[in-house]
């Protein structure tokens, strides 16, 4: 078998605390990575998060960072694939590798997109966290409302009644 070159190692890190969602967002990943990119997607080995708000987001922190500091030598940049972006600033300061949040890129692509954007954190009490993540990052001017929809605490977004919940918000 022929050895493929690999051209960046990516390192994305998923502190959601659902099983699940490692190896959906691997899939995604890896389908619009190019062919070369070595992916590794990570949970971090404590239950950081129970979808508990701001203590959840401080136990992610904590998470993320000890990660980014136990596996910074061994890859090319760093994705933290939880929209609360934990632990994003840190692990900037802990490492010299690129570290990207989804919230934050996310933002920034909408900005592109159009004059103003809009999110729907769910569940509805992510939305000051949401909220405050804006604003850090200096894109207050550009938001439209934050908008809320109804679903329970640990939602799973792959139903049909997550997509209405969150196309009715929308």
């Amino acid at each position: 078998a022929e050895k493929k070159e690999v051209s960046v190692k990516l390192l994305i890190i998923n502190t959601n605390g659902l099983e699940t969602d490692p190896r959906a967002i691997d899939a995604a990943a890896r389908r619009y990575a190019n062919p070369s990119t070595e992916i590794v997607t990570i949970h971090p080995p404590r239950d950081a998060r129970a979808f508990g708000g701001y203590g959840a987001v401080a136990r992610s922190t904590e998470a993320t960072l000890d990660l980014v500091r136990e596996r910074g030598a061994e890859f090319d940049a760093f994705v933290i694939a939880c929209f609360e972006d934990p632990g994003l600033y840190a692990a900037r300061e802990a490492i010299s590798a690129p570290v990207f949040g989804i919230a934050e890129s996310a933002m920034l692509m909408a900005c592109t997109l159009g004059h103003t954007f809009s999110i729907i954190p769910m569940p509805a009490r992510y939305r000051p966290i949401t909220t405050d993540l804006v604003r850090l990052y200096g894109l207050e001017p550009r938001r439209a409302p934050v908008r809320t929809g109804q679903l329970p605490d640990e939602p799973d977004t792959g139903t049909d009644a997550a997509t209405q919940a969150i196309c009715a918000a929308a």
